[in-house]
């Protein structure tokens, strides 16, 4: 079966799971602490984004990202989220960019990423 029509299928399968489970009423352990359903599956998303650049940067494909997912993503957790992941030993160091730099190389630099 088509690898894309596989993914489709398990991200919505996943969203309905989520769903059913009423995320704000749970909590889930995570590397940082304990948070929501909702928080944690929030924190997987904004994990996934960060590692498609990581994976397009080691095989040397695009390492444009989707716009309006990094600028969801960014809205989220910037700038809270990568301090809290630093002192949880799971973010690297920042790496700075300009205030003024695009939502992409924001996320990355506080990520850890040199964009």
């Amino acid at each position: 079966m088509d690898p894309v029509v596989l993914f489709e299928r398990a991200a919505t399968d996943a969203a309905d799971m989520v769903e059913r489970v009423r995320p704000a009423q749970r909590s889930a352990p995570t590397p940082c602490s304990e948070w929501s359903v909702g928080e944690a599956t929030a924190g997987t998303a904004m994990d996934q984004v960060v590692h498609t650049w990581d994976l397009a940067v080691a095989i040397g494909g695009d390492r444009r990202l989707d716009p309006e997912l990094v600028e969801a993503v960014v809205a989220m957790f910037l700038p809270q989220m990568p301090d809290i992941g630093r002192r949880a030993g799971i973010v690297g160091p920042e790496v700075k960019v300009p205030d003024d730099a695009p939502a992409q190389e924001r996320l990355l630099g506080a990520m850890g990423r040199t964009p």
